[in-house]
């Protein structure tokens, strides 16, 4: 049984089955595979169990009416049409019994943020006001008149603390919220129907699983555990835009879904992929140890600087998957990251590489544990893809006058597929974007961040510290603390607290304004809003424990993106570069390669396909 669907773009009028792949023949124009394709048999019997003859099974009864809307102009209309027919109905007072507002326990930042809400003093605020207050939005835009609720100083509140007591709210919506990664606090608001998180964080969907009178669910770009809505019973609506994964059976086990909707999701794109007509070839390198994959144009072509408007090359996620899948047709399913590299010196986009998430299958991190890669031609291991637009941008040495300087995002791209820093609670601004992955002013390592061992309190909430990148820092670092437990290298009793500055209120890159020695001018001198500081104990208490492993090995697969033909001087420059990653010892020459970074724990291999 195939459900409804609404496709309103003309792009988008025919859509394949769940599941289905395009089909590929030597006279498709959409790529050309020059080494014959190997074949697999399936050896591997089906397990078998003793069955009870004089039990009956009663199939699953499967949802075939809900309706599915994929055109961006579509799902915009629908998804307004919800908030403003929206009314909140009567419940019953017992919604009180769970709020524990009145407590000793509750904490000052909840407090202030509850008379903010309420627009009275904390000693004030009575059962009725909690009763009473069944709508909360924090939203920007316009709001329809049936969302009676919406405080002109509600934007002053600087955290969730304090949410969890509104236990009788029946709407909210957190849009363009930034206080962070822990939204546990929903778990306790059961009353909940309408919970609207565009442009929100992106929480563990387990924190859902309590509101089982949610009718109505907008979920925050790039949500990835689409599968666990089904944990949701009572959902009717479901905004699930720009989500990630293609397993697109789970809406027709929710019995009482009526409508979702899929603009720009990984299910829109896996079911368009029969209607691509890429022009790519995927060749073996001579040593058989790479791939070389020829697209019109080349490099450029292929990783472009990022449009919103006009997603091409690794930006779009449907393109990549018709790549990854033919891929897959002459490489075994052997590779957690596959690593595209330019075939050029140099490149004039504006990055020097990209991290693109496809699976998590570890506990503890920044990212929750989700799988999108079978839309990808992979069954388990791929974790990942990384693109560097050049073999400079891959790795690059050079010397002046002054001194030599290293330059190679490789260990940090990885890194990122992995959670990054993610797991930072509270979120951070760095070059403008909340929660990118990087440390930002915080203890970190490659990824950005101050040394910690450099930081020294010159004056009253004044802070001087080792020069440093907030979204980076160059060949000369070590993995930071916080980078090794992520990978599972460092034993959890040797976790070393994350001192975290946020809300700067200076920044002196040089601190003239505060040391007159010039020596010191090579360090940064930071002025806080706000500092935390997290415990091993604040990380797991809001992921779990990461697994630690002692050492890892990844295995990657490298793939040499070309206009033409690749020479072997470019296979020798692109081996040269790769090896000094991957040599497993130490090398003299003033930088870290991934041995070294790691304290000799971390590996990077390349299988032959």
């Amino acid at each position: 049984m195939r459900n409804k669907s609404i496709v309103l773009s003309l792009s988008f009028m025919m859509l394949v089955s769940f599941c289905s792949s395009a089909e590929v023949t030597e006279e498709t124009p959409t790529s050309t595979l020059t080494e014959e394709t190997p074949t697999s048999t399936l050896t591997e019997e089906t397990p078998t169990t003793m069955q009870d003859t004089t039990t009956t099974t009663v199939p699953e009864v499967l949802n075939s009416d809900y309706v599915t809307v994929y055109d961006s102009g579509a799902s915009f209309e629908e998804a307004y049409s919800w908030k403003n027919t929206w009314v909140p109905i009567e419940v019953e007072d017992s919604c009180i019994e769970r709020s524990m507002f009145n407590q000793p326990s509750v904490t000052p930042g909840a407090k202030r943020n509850l008379e903010i809400i309420f627009n009275k003093d904390f000693t004030s605020i009575n059962e009725e006001d909690i009763l009473n207050l069944k709508i909360l939005s924090f939203s920007e835009f316009d709001i329809p008149n049936s969302l009676s609720f919406k405080s002109s100083t509600i934007n002053d509140i600087e955290s969730y603390e304090g949410l969890e007591y509104l236990t009788c709210l029946q709407y909210l919506d957190l849009i363009n919220q930034d206080w962070g990664r822990d939204l546990r606090f929903l778990s306790t608001l059961t009353n909940l129907r309408y919970l609207d998180l565009v442009f929100s964080d992106m929480p563990r969907v387990e924190v859902l699983y309590t509101l089982q009178n949610l009718d109505t669910l907008i979920l925050p770009q790039r949500f990835r555990e689409i599968e666990k809505l089904v944990n949701i019973p009572s959902l009717r609506r479901v905004a699930a835009n720009y989500s990630l994964g293609c397993k697109e059976e789970v809406f027709s086990k929710m019995k009482n879904l009526e409508v979702v909707l899929l603009n720009g999701s990984d299910i829109q794109s896996y079911n368009n992929l029969h209607t691509r007509e890429d022009s790519f070839t995927i060749n073996k390198s001579p040593s058989g140890k790479y791939l070389e994959l020829i697209v019109p144009e080349g490099p450029n072509a292929f990783m472009p600087d990022y449009d919103v408007l006009n997603l091409a090359g690794i930006h779009s996620r449907e393109y990549m998957m018709n790549i990854m899948q033919n891929i897959y047709k002459i490489v075994d399913d052997q590779y957690e990251v596959v690593i595209f590299v330019g075939n050029q010196p140099e490149s004039s986009v504006g990055y020097s590489g990209q991290a693109e998430y496809i699976s998590n299958d570890e506990p503890g991190l920044g990212t929750p544990i989700w799988s999108g890669s079978s839309c990808y031609g992979s069954t388990s291991e791929l974790r990942g893809h990384i693109s560097f637009p050049s073999t400079s941008a891959l790795y690059n040495v050079f010397s002046d006058e002054y001194a030599s300087y290293g330059y190679g995002p490789l260990l940090h791209e990885v890194l990122h597929l992995w959670g990054g820093a993610d797991i930072i609670p509270y979120f951070q601004i760095q070059d403008g974007l909340y929660g990118s992955g990087h440390w930002g002013y915080s203890s970190g390592g490659v990824l950005g961040g101050f040394n910690p061992d450099s930081l020294n309190e010159i004056e009253d909430n004044v802070y001087q510290v080792g020069f440093f990148g907030t979204v980076g820092n160059d060949l000369t670092w070590n993995m930071g603390n916080a980078e090794k437990y992520i990978m599972g290298l460092l034993p959890p009793e040797n976790f070393e607290n994350i001192i975290s500055f946020v809300d700067l209120v200076e920044v002196d890159d040089l601190c003239e304004n505060y040391i007159d020695n010039w020596y010191d001018y090579f360090s940064t001198c930071l002025k806080p809003g706000k500092e935390f500081t997290y415990t091993l104990n604040d990380i797991t208490d809001i992921y779990g424990d990461v697994n630690y492993i002692n050492s890892r090995n990844i295995d990657a697969l490298v793939v040499y993106v070309s206009e033409e033909k690749v020479t072997d001087t470019e296979w020798l420059t692109l081996n040269k570069k790769l090896a000094w990653y991957t040599e497993s010892s130490n090398i003299d020459d003033g930088f870290q390669n991934i041995y070294e970074a790691s304290d000799k724990l971390l590996k990077l291999s390349f299988p032959k396909p």
